[in-house]
């Protein structure tokens, strides 16, 4: 069995990543088998995408057969899985088609079991009233992955408040639920009762609001700033990524609707050149300097979709250049 000097899930999956980018698969699978040896709590999404990259590979046989212990065994997988490219080749199989099926059925029994959510770091400062910064998680994640990148800002006296959706889409790399902000209307409605929250508890200035987010929770604070859903004074958008990424244009009202309502918002979007959604977030980008609205672009080229390796350092700092100081 290869051995893996990767002792934490993030630097093993990232390697992995990189070989099969490469079209390395085997290297691939053999580092995911090391990896369910070393990192148990990780064991079943490395056994997922060991699987995923056996069928890439056209290892057809052994994919499936992985995908059926999983399944079988009590795994189940949100819709992108079962969506992604590396299962083309087994789709319309029944096999995968049952196994489908069943892990619809206990992605639908555990929906019923989910509430939102709001996670609140206070900063110690006596400074009342307190700037607040709002972040969101990416797609087919949870708070838990991206609490570590916003809330240092508490350090600068800012309270960070965290909102994890109810809608639920599979299972993280730890067997966590993962969420995902799809269905814009309860997004609203749960954004609209964590606010009318935090603002009876905490003592929040309104003049000193930044909404922030990763990917489609990146898409999802744009969006909840340019409509006036959040009162705030801007955005923060780490590599947006979704549906608006994937059609601009759907941007477009969007934009024109701030630009009427005279929206007095700034925007901070950071993008990586290995991002699939480097064109489409510069797309977007020029409709609001074409709309008259301030929206300042960082570039990393070498990164993909990610968070640039100093944000936790510099988040304090990003959200006082997005009120304009």
């Amino acid at each position: 069995m290869t051995e893996t000097p990767y002792k934490d899930f993030d630097s093993l999956f990232g390697q992995i990543i990189a070989l099969y980018t490469e079209g390395n698969y085997a290297q691939a699978v053999n580092l995911a088998t090391a990896g369910i040896a070393q990192l148990p709590q990780n064991a079943r999404f490395l056994r997922l995408v060991r699987s995923m990259i056996q069928v890439r590979s056209g290892k057809h046989d052994a994919g499936l057969d992985e995908l059926r212990d999983l399944i079988e065994g009590g795994y189940w997988l949100g819709d992108y899985f079962w969506r992604d490219s590396d299962y083309d080749a087994v789709r319309d199989l029944p096999e995968f088609k049952r196994l489908q099926q069943l892990s619809n059925e206990r992605l639908d029994a555990a929906k019923g079991r989910t509430t939102p959510e709001l996670v609140t770091f206070v900063p110690d400062d006596s400074a009342d009233p307190k700037p607040m910064l709002f972040a969101l998680h990416g797609n087919g994640s949870n708070v838990f992955w991206h609490q570590d990148h916003w809330q240092p800002a508490t350090a600068n006296g800012w309270i960070v408040a965290m909102p994890q959706s109810s809608q639920l889409a599979g299972m993280d790399s730890h067997d966590n639920f993962a969420y995902s902000w799809d269905d814009e209307d309860i997004v609203d409605q749960e954004i609209e009762t964590h606010l009318a929250a935090l603002t009876a508890n905490y003592p929040i200035d309104p003049a000193r609001v930044v909404v922030g987010g990763f990917s489609r929770g990146a898409e999802t604070a744009i969006r909840l700033v340019l409509t006036g859903k959040v009162a705030a004074q801007g955005f923060i958008a780490v590599c947006p990524g979704g549906p608006y990424s994937r059609e601009p244009e759907l941007w477009q009202p969007v934009v024109e609707a701030a630009k009427e309502a005279k929206r007095d918002v700034r925007g901070y979007v950071i993008i990586g050149g290995q991002d699939q959604f480097e064109d489409e977030t510069d797309q977007l980008i020029a409709m609001l300097h074409e709309a008259g609205i301030p929206c300042e672009r960082e570039f990393h080229a070498d990164m993909g979709h990610d968070y640039p390796a100093d944000f936790k350092a510099r988040v304090g700092e990003l959200v006082k250049s997005v009120l304009g100081k």
